[in-house]
């Protein structure tokens, strides 16, 4: 990417919907080259990924096959295979984009964000979506693949939940990125802590699961304050057309405050960045 594409005249960053779509680009690029050397690795971890999804679809399978009508916590098996469909979504753009949010306390221990400090951009973009995976893009398919097939047997899924499917995929989107940076930045004022892997993991396994099974309280925290539903519970909501216009909108305001608040305390962070903080 040319540096007469990447800057404006006055040296300000050119950080429009261009050039983010050209970074990302580059890093798919990247990515692909960098997994056609490692062949066998990427198969292995592909098949590992699907055995894991695996696991979940029947895991729900037995538990509904005890009793005929069988539902958790008001879901039905219907619903969920709708849901796993897009935890699934939600879990392979993670992986497709954002795994080296795994990184991120290593790297900034070892000072490896000063490269992305020079670089014109925002950093929390060019550091957090350089890893493309070209498995989390396989497993992005394969979950596809199973969000369809839940979605055509749901007796419920109609035109409503295909017009909101771009909106459920967006909100899944930006919850992913949004939790990903607050994780991040975190670790600016806790360094050697870890705390974005470990965040990431607990908070992951709590969204794998309807938000609904949780008590009352846990679960209006993790609507409400901390967003794991925008990940796949609301998401899901919607489809089914669990939600209306009003709570919808107030929940896409819900998911956009908190993006401007995790940018917020991820600039705050680079504020007090040092090399190889320790």
């Amino acid at each position: 990417m040319s540096r007469r594409h990447a800057v404006k005249v006055g040296g300000e960053s050119d950080t429009g919907l261009g050039f983010y779509v050209r970074v990302a680009r580059q890093y798919a690029r990247i990515g692909w080259i960098r997994k056609s050397q490692f062949r066998w690795e990427f198969v292995n971890q592909v098949v590992m990924d699907l055995l894991y999804y695996l696991s979940f679809v029947l895991t729900f399978e037995i538990l509904y096959g005890f009793r005929e009508g069988l539902t958790l916590a008001g879901w039905t098996r219907a619903d969920i295979l709708v849901f796993l469909g897009l935890t699934f979504l939600s879990d392979a753009f993670m992986m497709t984009w954002l795994g080296q949010s795994w990184h991120f306390g290593d790297d900034l221990k070892a000072g490896n964000l000063d490269a992305f400090r020079l670089r014109p951009g925002p950093v929390w973009f060019t550091y957090t979506f350089q890893r493309f995976s070209p498995e989390g893009l396989m497993n992005l398919f394969a979950a596809a693949g199973l969000f369809v097939y839940g979605a055509w047997a749901h007796p419920d899924v109609g035109w409503h939940g295909i017009a909101t499917l771009p909106l459920a995929l967006g909100m899944a989107a930006v919850g992913q990125v949004a939790l990903v940076v607050l994780f991040q930045s975190l670790e600016f004022w806790a360094v050697n802590a870890d705390l974005s892997r470990f965040f990431g993991s607990v908070f992951s396994q709590i969204a794998d699961r309807p938000l609904d099974v949780y008590p009352r309280l846990m679960k209006r925290f993790f609507v409400w304050v901390l967003p794991l539903g925008a990940l796949s519970w609301f998401p899901t909501g919607l489809v089914l057309g669990h939600h209306s216009a009003v709570a919808t909108a107030l929940y896409v305001g819900v998911v956009a405050l908190f993006l401007g608040a995790a940018l917020v305390a991820f600039r705050a962070g680079m504020r007090r960045y040092e090399s190889a903080m320790s």
